[in-house]
């Protein structure tokens, strides 16, 4: 067997990256469409993408495989504690640099959140936990009023805007809601 050979009988390792294997990719409407709901939901598990975005469940996961190895997105497996042997199965995808960048390329996103949301992906596995529970809600609720005609979702927000101060007893406490939404009813029911 020739090194061409031996190559291509090599399994990729699902969870990391070779900088000497990159491959080279296009973009093209769908991707933007996987960088502008990893924006908005900031973490996804694959069930979710292959879920809000439409299409061959096949194609997308390896077209998220190939947009990972070619770092436009991040991918995070759960646990992340040190010491494990082996981590889940199931991948959560994020926002890489190189899909931020197009982004602000293309759709004019703020680079310096942009920028935010890449840092806030560096982080434990609580706050991933957290974050997921969030990201599994607004999937569910976008997915609903998708099969509900009569029902829209305005909007789903879950920014640092949300953050406000109670002052109790002489202490200042933060408030922080996880999220807050608009739903319309479009009979007018409610």
């Amino acid at each position: 067997m020739n090194q061409a050979t031996t190559q291509k009988l090599t399994r990729r390792s699902r969870y990391t990256r070779d900088r000497k294997d990159v491959p080279d990719v296009v973009i093209g409407a769908r991707d933007i469409q996987i960088f502008k709901t990893l924006y908005d939901f900031r973490f996804l598990r694959t069930d979710h993408l292959v879920r809000l975005i439409k299409g061959d469940r096949t194609s997308i996961e390896k077209r998220l495989a190939k947009l990972w190895r070619a770092y436009y997105l991040e991918r995070i497996f759960l646990p992340i504690w040190p010491g494990r042997p082996k981590p889940s199965l199931k991948g959560i995808y994020a926002l890489d640099k190189r899909g931020a960048e197009m982004l602000t390329d293309v759709e004019g996103i703020n680079p310096t959140h942009l920028r935010h949301q890449i840092r806030d992906r560096q982080t434990g596995e609580r706050y991933l936990k957290h974050y997921l529970m969030i990201s599994n809600f607004r999937t569910i609720l976008t997915l609903a009023t998708e099969e509900r005609r009569n029902l829209e979702l305005l909007f789903f927000r879950h920014d640092k805007s949300l953050e406000d101060r109670v002052r109790t007893k002489g202490e200042t406490y933060p408030v922080v809601p996880d999220a807050y939404i608009g739903l319309k009813d479009k009979e007018g029911k409610f």
